[in-house]
């Protein structure tokens, strides 16, 4: 296989916001219009995309025309399932109105498929009908600007060469679009997102703003981004990466957790610490035979799967044993984050945990 190249970018949501503001969350719904500048050969166009309905009921489905002379113009629509299904990608426009098969996405791209790029390394994506395989090696600091109802946004892609075929795929939300596209002589170039339907983050007092708090000691110049994200996304669970154990040195230590001696030996550790405490929710269930009396559950793990019920008995494990009972990485920093939260932002973490595994599974390195 030729040498080829691609990055894993992540993304930063630019957005000016006080310490308990209520951030956008950037998403996709019925009437977001999509603008595209595309090339094939010597001919160069807009093409804009007005989506006119997007849910699991209706399905999905988009109008579009272009400015050439004479213009283009037709109608898509596909199962709303292949979001998560489909990993048939089709690029260069059809006129007229078109139906999708089962295995078809136009603009979408899987999310779970583009992280399998980034797990596996690899990944084969057949386009426009020709297979292609995409390699994962390297990653890159960089963004890439979008223009998002109206304003200049740093967006998260991961843009790959096959050969003579490069793409990059731009989160938006829970969902993939086609960021850019190079195939010999037709290329696509995402120019700015409208929406007027977006989506406040969840109103929380103890929101973080990653944009106006300091940035953690332990976060590295190439995670401020996911960090970012995780702050807005997620912003129950996001407390841990701030959460002081020692409440400003009025507690001690009892002993030297697990990741810090990894830390202080250069040995390998989950990238963040909402991962590690995700990772440990797994450690913790896994051995609950230690903990029959809070763990009753029988249901089985998967890589991306632990739910709200079980990482709630988890939670009585933190509430109710002495921290060097508890297997994992911060076991007496997890436990003193667990035990400082009341019953409703216990409930909201658990919700925001089993979301967060859903979607990005436990990360250990």
């Amino acid at each position: 296989m030729k040498a080829i190249k691609s990055y894993l970018f992540v993304l930063v949501v630019l957005a000016s916001t006080s310490l308990y503001s209520q951030p956008t969350k950037y998403n996709i719904s019925k009437g977001t219009v999509l603008t595209y500048n595309i090339k094939e050969s010597n001919n160069t166009y807009r093409y804009t995309a007005t989506l006119t309905k997007f849910s699991e009921t209706d399905g999905i489905e988009f109008k579009w025309q272009t400015n050439q002379q004479p213009a283009s113009s037709g109608k898509c629509s596909m199962p709303f399932k292949n979001l998560s299904a489909a990993i048939k990608l089709l690029i260069k426009p059809v006129n007229g109105d078109e139906t999708l098969g089962n295995d078809q996405l136009r603009f979408f791209f899987n999310s779970d498929q583009v992280g399998s790029l980034v797990v596996s390394k690899l990944l084969t994506i057949e386009i426009d009908g020709k297979s292609n395989d995409f390699l994962y090696i390297a990653q890159k600091a960089e963004t890439q600007e979008v223009e998002y109802s109206g304003k200049k946004s740093s967006m998260d892609y991961i843009s790959g060469d096959a050969g003579t075929v490069s793409i990059g795929f731009i989160e938006i939300g829970d969902y993939e679009l086609v960021q850019s596209f190079r195939a010999n002589d037709l290329k696509f170039d995402l120019l700015s997102i409208t929406t007027t339907t977006e989506k406040a983050a969840i109103q929380n007092q103890k929101i973080i703003s990653p944009f106006t708090s300091p940035l953690p000691a332990h976060i590295k110049k190439e995670d401020v981004s996911s960090f970012t994200m995780t702050c807005l996304a997620y912003p129950m669970l996001s407390l841990v990466e701030r959460f002081d154990p020692t409440d400003n040195g009025k507690f001690m230590y009892p002993f030297k957790e697990t990741y810090d001696y990894r830390a202080s030996t250069n040995m390998a550790n989950p990238p963040t610490w909402v991962d590690a405490f995700i990772v440990d929710l797994n450690y913790i269930y896994k051995h609950k035979e230690q903990y029959p009396a809070y763990i009753t559950s029988k249901a089985v793990l998967g890589p991306k799967k632990l739910l709200k019920p079980e990482i709630l008995q988890i939670f009585q494990v933190y509430l109710n044993s002495a921290a060097k009972d508890i297997v994992g990485y911060r076991p007496w920093t997890h436990a003193r984050f667990v035990q400082s939260l009341s019953e409703s932002d216990r409930d909201q973490l658990a919700t925001e945990a089993q979301t967060y595994i859903e979607r990005y599974g436990f990360k250990e390195k």
